[in-house]
């Protein structure tokens, strides 16, 4: 016996680790999804919905999270801060950045301003998620934040805060925000936040702010009724 595990040392190396494989993050997302796919998730929104998923739906947004990171061209092991309830999200934030190569790097919404600042431009954040109950406290920081080239809002789609194009005399049209007041933001706040975060055209030059949107069979915004109750706002006058 002691021959042949002599023989089996000498042509396949002692074998002398527990595993085959790397002790990846990714790997734990992996095994839930394989074997608890169906298992639910319930988490809780910061409007104070209670959200029910699954560990199939997780793992999949967590690789569409990873696949988007990586098309943005962010190198490997960057860091991708995070400022957010611990619901749904930020745990597939989690995920999705270590499959992608990336760090997740969480922050402490308590500490003060200037501590926030230091420590997402000591760790070179490239990009920050953040929940909407954080929208003012980033607006305000935005300008401290010397290495974040990124900013992606935690919540539904632009279901929330859709754009139309608003009659304007000078330019014929301008993008106008439609947004559902969630916390205490002002439009001043919300303008100068998208400032540079896409195209001068896309800018919004205006925000209205309403009760409800008006939603289709499938919960996606009707933009047509919107246009008809809100396309002839001047942009110079208030509703």
């Amino acid at each position: 016996m002691v021959a042949i595990f002599l023989k089996s040392v000498l042509e396949h190396g002692m074998l002398g680790q527990m595993m085959d494989q790397p002790l990846l993050i990714s790997s734990l997302i992996e095994h839930a999804l394989r074997c608890h796919g169906r298992t639910e998730s319930v988490s809780v929104e910061t409007t104070g919905a209670v959200e029910v998923t699954n560990w199939f739906e997780v793992a999949l947004n967590a690789r569409r999270l990873g696949s988007v990171l990586k098309k943005m061209g962010l190198p490997v092991e960057a860091r991708c801060g995070t400022i957010a309830w611990k619901n749904r999200r930020p745990l597939e934030i989690y995920f999705g950045t270590a499959g992608a190569g990336l760090i997740c790097h969480t922050l402490n919404p308590r500490l003060h301003h200037d501590q926030m600042a230091y420590i997402v431009n000591d760790a070179e954040d490239k990009i920050l998620f953040f929940g909407r109950t954080f929208l003012t406290a980033v607006a305000e920081l935005k300008d401290l934040f010397g290495t974040v080239d990124h900013y992606v809002l935690l919540g539904a789609g632009d279901n929330d805060a859709p754009a139309i194009a608003a009659h304007y005399e000078t330019w014929d049209e301008l993008p106008v925000l439609v947004a559902v007041r969630a916390a205490d933001v002002s439009e001043s706040e919300l303008l100068v936040f998208n400032d540079n975060k896409v195209a001068k055209w896309q800018v919004p030059d205006r925000v209205t702010f309403v009760e409800e949107r008006p939603l289709g069979a499938t919960g996606k915004v009707v933009k047509l009724k919107l246009r008809e109750a809100y396309a002839d706002i001047l942009l110079g006058n208030t509703i």
